[in-house]
């Protein structure tokens, strides 16, 4: 396959990944439907970064990650599951909080939201395997390192484009003021999901 074949089929199979919803997804459009357009952009670069930290390990260190099996493995869904239903519970037990329109604004910090951008996707095992199954099929080893590193830097510019456009739209002042009134079931779900998530991946076969 050549150069431009390859990055394509890259930035293609990872964009369709990424626009299904999911954590990372929800992640962004959360933040930015609850707090700040700034907030909304740091959780989009928190996901955005993590996502390229992962291709790059994937393509261009390792080739492929931890096998779905093993003991090493089942540690890491222990781990991430645990995460991932803190951050359910976080959400869950925000739904006692009367006032959604002056956000926290220690809990919604730049630094902390990009971190947790980060840790929502690196701490997804699918997303480990996902990167790991990519590598196997599109960029293999036997793949030059120059279309590699093409392909990871296109795909960064592609996850940092789209997380960035979800966060834009998602704190516009349209969807603010729809989140305003809806915000007591859409944290709800959206709480149950990750909790729901983070118990199934820490604790199913």
């Amino acid at each position: 396959m050549s150069l431009f074949g390859t990055v394509g089929a890259t930035v293609g199979i990872y964009f369709a990944a990424a626009v299904t919803p999911g954590p990372n997804l929800l992640y962004v459009a959360h933040t930015a439907s609850a707090t700040s357009r700034k907030s909304a952009l740091m959780a989009a670069m928190g996901v955005a970064s993590g996502s390229t930290t992962l291709a790059g390990i994937s393509v261009l260190l390792l080739g492929d990650l931890l096998p779905a099996q093993g003991a090493a493995y089942r540690l890491l869904r222990l781990a991430c599951g645990l995460y991932l239903s803190y951050l359910g519970l976080r959400i869950l037990r925000g739904l006692r909080t009367t006032d959604h329109s002056a956000p926290d604004p220690v809990a919604h910090s730049g630094s902390r939201v990009y971190l947790r951008g980060i840790l929502t996707i690196v701490t997804n095992p699918k997303a480990t395997l996902f990167f790991g199954a990519l590598t196997a099929t599109v960029l293999p080893l036997s793949v030059p390192l120059t279309t590699r590193i093409s392909a990871v830097t296109a795909l960064a510019l592609s996850a940092f484009s789209w997380y960035c456009l979800v966060a834009i739209a998602f704190s516009s002042e349209p969807f603010q003021r729809l989140y305003r009134r809806i915000v007591f079931p859409i944290d709800l779900l959206s709480g149950c999901f990750f909790l729901a998530l983070g118990l199934y991946l820490a604790f199913a076969p």
